[in-house]
């Protein structure tokens, strides 16, 4: 299997795209990518402080950050999807 170079390969934004759009399974697909994020983003956004500082160190980011970002992610889908706020 030969990867594309650098230049050719999509960005993030792209790839979650493709995986919506161009699936063999049709709508189906939207719905599993929209139903993982909602339940990565929740998982994450309960972490409790003591969760997340047993978590190994990342150069890229803080693990209070990714909960933040996770945070509000969840709350988007949410209000998205017109679910009620949850803990």
């Amino acid at each position: 299997m030969t990867h594309p170079s650098p230049s050719e390969r999509m960005t993030n934004v792209e790839c979650v795209a493709d995986l919506m759009e161009y699936s063999s399974f049709g709508p189906l697909a939207q719905m599993f990518v929209v139903d993982a994020l909602l339940k990565h983003a929740t998982t994450v956004s309960q972490l409790s402080d003591e969760a997340l500082e047993e978590w190994p160190e990342n150069p890229l980011f803080h693990a209070h950050s990714w909960r933040g970002v996770a945070k509000e992610i969840r709350a988007k889908l949410e209000r998205h999807l017109d679910h009620p706020a949850s803990s």
